[in-house]
């Protein structure tokens, strides 16, 4: 299949008035601490929905959740990977309990709110702009 563009799945985990994100160390090597959302790309032959599943076992260590609606499309304009561009889809997600086990590609997890985020953004942490979008909706929901 020739693809103009990767496709990833990012989850949306809101409990309480507040946000699941994680933070991982930049992947382009800057040493910068980065905040995430629990997903990842989708694989030859899965659906996103498949995807967003086994990426939610694999990071989060949760058995016990069930993937809600897709809220959001959007296309990273200043991403490319291989001359290929990005598109996430993001979803609301619920999970059974709290209790988070990471996987090795994350160091930290919190649950924020949305005066937690507006500090990430004054504080010019990095967090990519449609996750933040992402996060905005979800907790205006």
């Amino acid at each position: 299949m020739i693809r103009s563009f990767h496709i990833g799945v990012k989850a949306l985990i809101v409990k309480e008035g507040k946000v699941l994100v994680l933070k991982e160390k930049d992947i382009r090597g800057t040493g910068d601490e980065i905040y995430d959302l629990p997903g990842g790309r989708i694989e030859d032959e899965e659906s996103p929905e498949e995807t967003l599943g086994r990426e939610i076992k694999e990071e989060l260590g949760v058995e016990n959740f069930e993937i809600k609606d897709l809220f959001l499309a959007s296309k990273y304009e200043h991403y490319s990977k291989d001359g290929i561009s990005y598109m996430a889809l993001f979803y609301h997600v619920d999970i059974e309990g709290t209790e988070i086990k990471l996987s090795d590609e994350h160091f930290s997890y919190e649950w924020i709110d949305s005066k937690d985020l507006e500090r990430i953004v004054l504080n010019k942490e990095k967090m990519h702009e449609d996750f933040r979008k992402a996060i905005e909706i979800a907790l205006n929901k």
